[in-house]
């Protein structure tokens, strides 16, 4: 009796759009890095599943933590769009989301370069992300936020 007077159509529509509201107000605007992001992510994660099963290692859990991790980097860029907002400024977690984007790009060379089409990468596009990879990781080990010298 109680199922002829729900509208499962319209509480599956008001769920899906509160959903995206609420992601839209955690990480800002979909804008073209968000979606260049997620395209990434997604190479990542089907260039990753593919290398693992090409080296017969594939497990659910670390596809599991794959996606974990996503979620995770996705958090970090609510988080810097959060300070932005506090702060009146857009640049954190636009250098968040490039600095993801980076870390992605390189993930994905290196699960081409387990699929045997490494030299499909030119050398340059190699070189590049590997500097700038350096130079990131050079930068967070001066700055580490856990290192309370006093």
């Amino acid at each position: 009796m109680v199922c002829e007077y729900l509208n499962l159509p319209s509480i599956a529509s008001s769920v899906c759009g509160g959903t995206i509201s609420v992601i839209l107000w955690l990480i800002g605007d979909i804008d073209l890095s968000v979606q260049w992001l997620l395209v990434f992510c997604i190479l990542d994660y089907i260039t990753g599943t593919l290398s693992a099963c090409k080296d017969h290692n594939w497990n659910s859990n670390t596809g599991s933590k794959g996606i974990i991790k996503k979620l995770i980097m996705f958090g970090m860029i609510a988080m810097a769009h959060g300070i932005d907002v506090s702060i009146g400024t857009t640049y954190i977690r636009q250098a968040t989301i490039i600095a993801y984007m980076i870390n992605e790009t390189g993930s994905i060379i290196e699960n081409l370069d387990r699929l045997g089409y490494g030299n499909a990468i030119p050398q340059t596009l190699k070189s590049a992300i590997r500097s700038i990879a350096r130079k990131n990781e050079k930068l967070v080990k001066n700055t580490d936020i856990t290192d309370k010298k006093e």
